[in-house]
């Protein structure tokens, strides 16, 4: 397969060099980004199975794979896709209009939401990476391209129709971030789920976060080992739930040893008084 090299227009240039050198020192977002993007793309595959009032035949869902083997991270959605005509003007270009005022002003920004705004959330990416490689196939298309960047050669991208090796790959986007090696605390499970749950908790669609590992039997397959969310937080829950009704059945436990405590207690006292009682009657009758 031909690979083409593109250069980017001049704002995205520009704009990538504001993003890599210059602010954002909370780089978390570029998470939200992605996963925004990824949302939108399933919003545009459902109006599209909506309109052409065919069946939905698989789950509309993100899934994140987390792998420290290659230090990488993929953001993966079974949304719209993109064509190479999509991938030039969405990725080679702002296509919005005002983009020297959007430069000036993220010059004088700093505000975490300030980048998702005009569309260009996508570049948040290189906050972390230093390569990012879309794998991607439209709805409707027989064509996979492969679309990659690297911050070695930040003023152009390449284009490469590619085989489709997976089967279930009907129609979709595959990002994948090759971090910084100052970069690697995002190959934490934990922390992307923070981060997930603090940035990205109103998306609609499920969120699915794998961990990539090899296999002890083969160097090279790898196996994944599945993480929902959802049900992480769930299990959250029912621990606390769970530990706080240990808390409450010691409680009761003690509550009631307190009660047969008191209860002894009394019947000592009653036991004392009874002798007592006995005493005095005797005492009486030697009275008498």
């Amino acid at each position: 397969m031909v690979i083409e090299t593109h250069s980017y227009k001049a704002e995205i240039s520009e704009l990538m060099n504001l993003i890599i050198n210059t602010f954002y020192s909370e780089k978390d977002i570029f998470l939200r980004e992605l996963i925004s993007n990824a949302s939108d793309a399933l919003d545009k595959k459902r109006i599209h199975i909506l309109q052409s009032e065919k069946a939905v035949d698989d789950e509309l869902s993100i899934k994140i794979k987390v792998s420290k083997e290659n230090s990488s991270i993929l953001i993966e959605d079974n949304g719209i896709g993109m064509s190479e005509e999509d991938l030039i003007n969405n990725l080679g270009k702002i296509a919005k209009s005002g983009t020297k005022t959007f430069l000036n002003s993220m010059k004088n920004k700093s505000d975490n939401n300030f980048i998702g705004q005009f569309g260009v959330g996508f570049y948040s990416a290189f906050l972390v990476a230093n390569s990012i490689q879309i794998t991607t196939k439209k709805i409707n298309s027989d064509k996979v391209y492969k679309w990659k960047s690297t911050l070695t050669a930040i003023e152009q991208y390449t284009i490469e129709e590619i085989d489709n090796d997976d089967d279930d790959f009907k129609s979709g986007t595959k990002i994948e971030l090759q971090l910084n090696e100052n970069e690697y605390k995002y190959l934490d499970n934990e922390l992307i789920k923070t981060i997930i749950n603090k940035h990205s908790q109103y998306i609609q669609y499920p969120l699915y976060l794998f961990e990539l590992k090899k296999h002890n039997s083969s160097a090279d397959e790898e196996g994944l080992e599945e993480e929902d969310i959802e049900e992480d937080i769930e299990e959250d829950i029912e621990e606390n739930v769970e530990e706080k009704e240990d808390v409450k059945e010691k409680e009761e436990e003690v509550e009631e040893k307190e009660d047969v405590e008191d209860v002894e207690d009394v019947e000592e006292k009653e036991d004392v008084e009874e002798k007592e009682e006995e005493v005095e009657e005797k005492e009486d009758v030697r009275r008498c």
